[in-house]
């Protein structure tokens, strides 16, 4: 028995049946046996999975030729636009060598909007009822992009400090990259540029540390949000396929009582094993509910906030309600954490349908936007909205463990030695992103995206290194739908 699943099965013992979550969070994050403190590597050929950074250089440098776009567009604004001082002297970096402060394969992804609420319900029951799934298109929504091109690097018209956030950087890599392309192309952009790097864990800031020491004076490292204060990042913060490992609560459907349950975890004789918990222990405080209600919204067809097309047209996802209208939880089958499902859903919906809740990646994006000064707030990830979650070749969740490279449905096994990750809610995002003041900007495949960074470059290619062979065969890579085109999602908001 490993040290790990020693430790998770003492504290079952002492308080009982554990919500998957905290197991989650432990198997993960624990700050010395957890999954991502690993001395091994984990991703790429010799790993567990491969990423978006382990294919190559050429992620990087896209991501940093749209961040310098954006960049640029916030030292041309004009002189009377009110943006807060931003003195990195006086927040609380965290140097890397310092302790802790705080101790299915791929979806296919294609989707249509849906027309209205009740076409939303209907089709939901029909699935369920024949068992039958029908790929659709995710409305593609497009960056809001001005300026940048003619626009002369001599046209940086002021010296305050310009700030690219990470969060979940790993090794590092991926930092390199977008700082390399930054110094070979951009030395301008440089000299006021600060790299911040969003870091809990004491190991991975190390390994960081090593992976940028020719950036050192560009880097900064924060152990939690809490040290970076309130609108103070003017420019990018971003994550890459990082709040799909955040940790989850599973809710499962108990269609005799019609109402939800939650899964948990509990010990029986050598092996961990599911347990159910009748009452849901999902936190209240970390805006949940607010997931749940996002659930509602899209099962009612009210809609979140308009999203842009290639055509900057607002598409047709649901019926907008206005606020006079009754599209309350009349007739509908509530549930103790507002997740109240039509009636005809709710018959249809198999026992023991399971979807995932993530407080803590709608927490992360809460915290995010609140840093955000003036700038873009960047995802990029495997997700689905709302209504999506409810079809049945989804009955058992979107949670996945990967080890050497095997997709797994095993969660409970392999503990500390298997990623587990699970789909955001990109409905949850939209949502609290649009209460803290931020404007959509686009919810695309990283296809699109990037082939949309592509089309800049190839108005000016001196920007960008020499299409190689290799580096053609990274960007197809990065792009084809059956690789990773598809599968991941890239959702930016704007303040």
């Amino acid at each position: 028995m490993n040290a790990l699943v020693e430790i998770i099965r003492h504290e079952i013992a002492e308080h009982g049946p554990m919500p998957f979550a905290r197991f989650m969070e432990l198997a993960l994050y624990h700050p010395k046996l957890g999954y991502y403190e690993h001395d091994g590597e984990t991703i790429g050929r010799g790993g567990d999975f491969f990423t978006s950074v382990s294919v190559g250089s050429v992620f990087g440098e896209l991501l940093a030729v749209q961040f310098a776009q954006w960049l640029d567009e916030l030292v041309l604004l004009p002189k009377g636009t009110a943006v807060e001082s931003c003195n990195v002297k006086s927040l609380a970096p965290v140097p890397p060598h310092e302790p802790d402060s705080t101790t299915d394969d791929t979806d296919n992804m294609d989707r249509s909007a849906s027309s209205s609420a009740e076409s939303v319900v209907k089709k939901s029951v029909q699935e369920f009822k024949a068992s039958q799934f029908s790929v659709n298109s995710l409305p593609g929504l497009l960056l809001h992009s001005q300026g940048g091109e003619g626009e002369s690097q001599g046209h940086l018209e002021s010296q305050r400090p310009l700030q690219i956030v990470e969060a979940g950087a790993h090794d590092g890599r991926l930092a390199f990259d977008v700082l390399s392309w930054v110094r070979e192309h951009r030395p301008d952009l440089l000299q006021q540029l600060e790299y911040w790097i969003l870091e809990p864990s004491t190991v991975r800031r190390r390994r960081q540390a090593q992976t940028l020491s020719r950036f050192e004076e560009h880097i900064r490292w924060f152990t939690s949000w809490e040290f970076i204060p309130l609108k103070r990042v003017r420019g990018v913060i971003y994550a890459n396929e990082l709040l799909d490992a955040l940790p989850v609560h599973r809710l499962g459907w108990n269609a005799a009582e019609q109402r939800w349950f939650e899964w948990a975890v509990t010990w029986e004789k050598d092996h961990f094993t599911w347990t159910k918990l009748s009452a849901v222990t999902v936190p209240s405080e970390s805006g949940s509910p607010r997931a749940l209600a996002c659930f509602d919204r899209r099962l009612a067809g009210r809609s979140e906030p308009p999203d842009r097309t290639l055509d900057g047209e607002v598409p047709d996802r649901g019926s907008v309600v206005g606020e006079g209208a009754d599209h309350g939880t009349r007739g509908r089958v509530r549930s103790p954490f507002h997740l109240n499902l039509p009636p005809e859903l709710a018959v249809a919906l198999p026992d023991g349908f399971t979807i995932e809740v993530g407080p803590a990646a709608e927490a992360w994006w809460s915290q995010a936007a609140s840093r955000l000064a003036q700038g873009k707030l960047l995802t990029i990830d495997y997700g689905l909205l709302a209504d999506e979650f409810f079809t049945p070749q989804r009955a058992n969740g979107t949670l996945r463990g990967y080890h050497r490279h095997h997709v797994s449905s095993d969660l409970l096994s392999q503990v500390g030695e298997q990623d587990l990750t699970s789909h955001i809610n990109f409905s949850a995002l939209l949502e609290i992103g649009a209460k803290s003041g931020l404007r959509t900007e686009a919810l695309i495949p990283q296809s699109k995206f990037l082939t949309e960074i592509v089309k800049q470059i190839e108005r000016s290619p001196q920007s960008f290194p020499p299409w190689t062979p290799a580096r053609l065969r990274q960007f197809q890579t990065l792009t084809h739908p059956e690789h990773l085109g598809r599968p991941f999602q890239v959702l930016c908001q704007s303040r």
